[in-house]
């Protein structure tokens, strides 16, 4: 597990480089951001595989669990902050026409995705679990309860989408057009009565204590030009960085857990703390970026593997193995359910889905 912690970090500087004046404009490209997305993806297939194994299994497993500790939901800010970025920037430069396909195109696609998913999740847990009621798998297909998939991620990302949508035809219909202040303003409330919603359906602090970053997302597509104007000096560059890392270290301890406002902010330092660092580091290893290319993929099946494996004693009390197999296994049916998705929707699969 830590030579799995080595690999991504060899892989996060193998072919970087670093710009010591000025600002990358790298960092938020597509092949930028891709490869940011293909480093958490990657740190969570690590993270979920201590789920599966007893923290005793092994002293690599017992340290990576201090790496899970140290992260914990923080893995997902970038998702949630590239996301509110892209939708932003997406309303902003395609307008109406996004708008009125954004349900068909950007929603519906996703839901789908996810549904064909869960039907294997609920094909394994009938094989080889439990199984489940019919009351149940429904309120697994709209992403209420979970069938061992990582659920919350998605009823949260489709409820801010909508959100996005809703502020943008309320704009557009009062306005007859989406300006960046009322964009900003009507996300963030939204995302906030999203959080209070979540919280009074009982729904646990990991649902929404990172849902903060996607606004944070659409905020920054505003202001980005001013922003990089701002920090293209090595002086206010430097401060700010320091300055977030501060924050960062003080609140993301014991401090984040004590209130899930501080836990909120703590998202938004670690989200601010990557953009700071990629602004100057631009990762161009092009694994991380294939991976971020099929994140979507990855993040909805790499549970599957884990799940099956884990039912062979012989592989489950072999931890390297069954980590290697786990890994290797997932990018296989990643492969394989992107394959059957482009076949459902009888096209080739896209780049990123």
């Amino acid at each position: 597990m830590i030579l799995w912690l080595g690999l991504l970090l060899c892989l996060t500087l193998w072919g970087a480089s670093f710009r010591r004046d000025g600002i990358a404009a790298y960092y938020i490209s597509r092949d930028g951001t891709n490869a940011v997305r293909g480093v958490f993806i990657l740190l969570i297939l690590g993270m979920h595989f201590t789920q599966y194994v007893s923290a005793s299994a092994d002293p690599a497993v017992t340290a990576f669990w201090a790496v899970r500790r140290f992260f914990d939901q923080l893995a997902v800010c970038m998702f949630l902050f590239y996301s509110g970025y892209g939708v932003a920037l997406s309303f902003a430069e395609k307008g109406e026409g996004y708008r009125k396909s954004f349900l068909q195109k950007r929603m519906l696609p996703t839901l789908m995705a996810y549904d064909v998913s869960v039907l294997l999740f609920i094909l394994i847990e009938c094989t080889v679990g439990e199984g489940c009621s019919f009351g149940y798998c429904l309120r697994a297909l709209l992403a209420w309860e979970s069938m061992g998939n990582d659920n919350w991620y998605i009823f949260v990302i489709l409820g801010l989408y909508g959100i996005s949508w809703l502020s943008a035809c309320v704009q557009v219909r009062r306005f007859g057009k989406i300006s960046a202040a009322w964009m900003i303003g009507g996300v963030t409330l939204g995302t906030a009565a999203f959080a209070l919603f979540l919280s009074a359906a009982g729904r646990r602090e990991f649902w929404y204590n990172t849902i903060v970053c996607f606004p944070f997302g659409v905020l920054f597509c505003y202001v980005r030009s001013r922003a990089e104007r701002a920090l293209e000096k090595p002086l206010p560059y430097w401060v700010s960085l320091f300055a977030v890392l501060g924050l960062f270290l003080l609140l993301n301890g014991t401090l984040r857990q004590r209130h899930v406002l501080l836990y909120m902010l703590t998202a938004l330092s670690f989200a601010a703390l990557v953009l700071l660092v990629t602004m100057k580091l631009s990762v161009r290893n092009r694994l991380l970026i294939l991976a971020g290319e099929h994140l979507n993929a990855l993040f909805l099946v790499h549970r599957i593997p884990m799940r099956l494996l884990g039912e062979i004693r012989a592989v489950r009390e072999r931890v390297y193995l069954y980590f290697a197999l786990s890994v290797a296994c997932a990018i296989g049916c990643a492969w394989l359910f992107e394959k059957l998705l482009a076949l459902l929707r009888r096209k080739k699969p896209a780049r990123g889905q």
